[in-house]
């Protein structure tokens, strides 16, 4: 039970052996643990994050992540939303409004995208 607390709470001496091996078991751990265990990949816009809700001849909806626009500088939205469709579809379209959609607490929940050919 004594090795355990001393384990625990780290009370061997800095420079003895146990304490070496403590901190090569963390280092161990930090640099040959698999990134995938703690998926944290940063994120990635991918065409699975917009979703064609519609797709008529006038105007198609979609369904857009909020992370893919939280991503867009607001100048170029407009511009980058039409590419990432362009990409999605195959279509050139052009961005005609964006609206989000909002969820019980306030929070947005996902775009809604308007465009057209």
């Amino acid at each position: 039970m004594r090795t355990v607390r001393q384990l625990v709470l780290w009370a061997y001496p800095r420079g003895s052996w146990q304490y070496d091996l403590l901190a090569i078991a963390i280092l161990a751990f930090i640099f040959l643990t698999p990134r995938e265990i703690f998926r944290d990949q940063p994120r990635t816009t991918s065409l699975r994050s917009i979703d064609a809700l519609s797709e008529s001849s006038d105007v198609a909806l979609f369904w857009v992540e909020p992370f893919v626009i939280d991503d867009i500088d607001t100048d170029d939205l407009d511009e980058e939303l039409s590419f990432l469709l362009w990409q999605r579809t195959g279509r050139k379209l052009t961005v005609i409004d964006v609206q989000p959609s909002i969820d019980e607490e306030g929070g947005i929940r996902a775009y809604l995208i308007y465009a057209r050919p």
